[in-house]
């Protein structure tokens, strides 16, 4: 008879470079050998790859970016009368500039940590069995679908015309890329930014990390990945309200 290997010793088996491949292709098995181990490396090389990414491929985004800021700076003197072209152009050189990225290498770590947080708590409800350790590898690996839609975003910015990339929206791969952002309500186009595929993607693996680390029914799962998905649109919906 064979003696079955434990997810703890698949684990020490397995190197982390292979969850990196694994994760697209048998989340699952991720999940199963990880979920008693540390993220902390799988953190970081998300964290690294997504600021590179910023960075490599901001010149093939640059009309993207300048169609978002001529929307915020006219939101911004709108709400501001006194504000100054002066002031409105320092602001966008210092969004432009290093706090960019480090939006991104400091941003990526808070948004993994509040996924996993509001992942754990969404599962209470149905005596989910996750640790908060493997609430943050599922919230970990869980993210790594936003490497795919950062490369995909370069090849959109190196192959479409630039008049037609309006904004972040006209890359989505969702409803809000066929949409008249500006003439559409802010809620309805932060609501329906999150029906896109990579978030729907992200939030497949975290119903596959609840079901395996919290062993819960696929239908609990589905339900509580549903519930990070609604607490994931708040701050959207909060800032399109404002914007509103």
């Amino acid at each position: 008879m064979t003696t079955p290997v434990s997810p703890v010793t698949d684990a020490r088996k397995t190197s982390v470079w292979e969850d990196f491949v694994d994760i697209f292709a048998s989340p699952s098995e991720v999940f199963a050998r990880r979920e008693n181990n540390g993220f902390g490396i799988a953190l970081l090389v998300l964290t690294a790859i997504l600021t590179a990414l910023y960075f490599g491929t901001r010149s093939l985004l640059q009309p993207v970016f300048d169609a978002e800021w001529a929307r915020n700076a006219a939101l911004m003197a709108k709400q501001n009368p006194s504000m100054t072209a002066e002031q409105l152009d320092m602001g966008r050189k210092f969004q432009e500039g290093i706090f960019g990225g480090l939006s991104i290498a400091f941003g990526i770590p808070i948004i993994v940590c509040f996924l996993a947080l509001v992942m754990w708590v969404a599962g209470k409800p149905f005596d989910s069995r996750q640790t908060l350790r493997s609430a943050f590898v599922v919230g970990t690996y869980s993210y790594f679908p936003r490497i795919v839609e950062a490369i995909v975003n370069a090849i959109q910015g190196l192959l479409l015309n630039p008049d037609g990339m309006t904004g972040l929206q006209s890359l989505k791969l969702g409803p809000t890329r066929f949409m008249d952002v500006d003439n559409t309500s802010p809620v309805v186009i932060a609501l329906l930014s999150r029906v896109d595929v990579f978030t729907l993607w992200v939030t497949a693996l975290i119903v596959i990390g609840l079901r395996i680390t919290g062993k819960l029914t696929t239908g609990q799962a589905a339900i509580a990945g549903a519930i990070v998905w609604l607490v994931g649109a708040v701050p959207l919906l909060f800032a399109a309200a404002r914007a509103g």
